[in-house]
């Protein structure tokens, strides 16, 4: 069993005259009474780092939380969810918006926080910081080696974190992820002295926090709807919840199962697979147990006799057609022209290339079609491009 108290063998923290190892105490927290205590001592903190370890159907079914490691400025606590049934008191204090959290790039780590029902608040994303600082997008290692000089060894980046005990390097690694996050926070300051920026950051926090849960839906990919007709969409589909009936019965990833390219092939070879099933490709589990390859063949015996390949039908004339890709072309040529060259020159009269990068990311792919959809950039984006395509796009009746 993993001790409660691990004493790590040191952390390098950069910025001291010697660079020497310092060791940072490491608390393992896998029962009620430790959760209890370890949320007693840092509710009283006014800031703390934090980081996950989940996995998402790479070993396991499901978006699955592992660990969880918050340092509050003396200590790191390594939390095992595998080993908690209930982590409310945790939970409570990450929902307090009297409490900063400061994190590095969280977006899937918030989903999965709002999958165990914790909806996070006052969050710090050094990555936005960074970057409104005028600093690279980078991840975290890239960001702690420029910024500090601290170089994380990554040979636990890619660890079977539901394996316990864990190593002293993957302890190291988990501690090393967030000790240095507050340091890490404090020379990304930049954007502060400008109150643009600043609301800019506040607005990027509050879409973080806003993220959706996103549940696992079972669905076609948008190439195997433009690839199949709708009987054989069904069929597929049929597929496709099989598998991932017997991933969830077995906690396997579905393409542990069956792999997608081996399933969809069943779409063209339904006879060779009805005379000579599950010979290959298939996890051993399958071809032992009677009900899961009923439930196959019963969804292969539904694939229709001749699978036709949709036939993309349009109502469009030539001329219609015509008149489209020229409107592509114009709109294309209207942003490239027209509203990105004011619109990049204006911010790079009062901000560095790598704050304009921030500012602008995605905008140009999304406004360069016939039909944009306005609502996919932050409102902040959408603010700053309105001026210029009002002012590119011709008047209403005009020419």
């Amino acid at each position: 069993m993993q001790s409660e108290i691990h004493a790590g063998r040191g952390v390098i923290i950069a910025g001291l005259s010697d660079l020497c190892p310092v060791s940072i105490p490491t608390r393992w927290i896998s029962d009620s009474d430790a959760l209890g205590f370890m949320a007693e001592a840092i509710a009283v903190r006014p800031a703390l780092a934090f980081d996950t370890e989940f996995d998402s159907f790479r070993r396991s079914y499901g978006f699955t939380l592992l660990l969880i490691q918050v340092f509050d400025g003396e200590v790191v606590y390594l939390i095992d969810p595998l080993a908690l049934s209930d982590l409310a008191p945790l939970w409570r204090i990450m929902e307090d918006p009297a409490v900063r959290k400061v994190c590095y790039a969280l977006g899937e780590d918030v989903r999965l926080m709002k999958t165990q029902g914790c909806a996070p608040r006052n969050l710090v994303d050094v990555q936005v910081a960074r970057q409104l600082s005028n600093r690279t997008d980078a991840g975290l290692a890239r960001a702690l080696e420029e910024d500090l000089g601290v170089i994380l060894h990554k040979a636990s980046q890619t660890s079977d974190w539901s394996k316990r005990p864990l190593t002293e390097d993957q302890l190291d690694y988990l501690t090393n992820d967030v000790v240095h996050l507050f340091r890490l926070e404090a020379g990304s300051l930049g954007y502060r002295t400008d109150a643009y920026l600043s609301s800019v950051f506040a607005e990027e926090m509050q879409l973080l926090e806003a993220v959706d849960p996103a549940p696992h839906v079972v669905q076609l990919t948008r190439a195997q709807v433009k690839k199949y007709a709708e009987p054989a969409q069904e069929a597929l589909l049929s597929l496709l919840k099989v598998r991932d009936g017997i991933a969830r019965a077995l906690q396997l990833p579905p393409n542990f199962v069956v792999n997608n390219d081996l399933l969809e092939s069943l779409m063209d070879q339904r006879d060779a697979f009805l005379a000579a099933p599950f010979v290959r490709g298939f996890h051993p589990k399958v071809r032992a147990r009677q009900d899961y390859r009923k439930a196959f063949l019963d969804a292969v015996r539904a694939i229709p006799d001749e699978v036709v390949p949709r036939v993309r039908t349009s109502t469009r004339t030539r001329e219609e057609k015509v008149a489209f890709r020229q409107a592509r072309l114009d709109r294309e040529a209207l942003v490239m022209n027209k509203v990105m060259p004011p619109l990049e020159a204006s911010l790079r009269a009062r901000y560095e290339e790598e704050v304009v990068r921030f500012l602008l990311r995605g905008v140009r792919k999304t406004i360069g079609v016939p039909e944009p959809d306005y609502a996919a950039m932050r409102p902040y984006q959408w603010a700053l491009v309105r001026p210029y395509l009002e002012a590119a796009l011709p008047a209403p009746g005009g020419s």
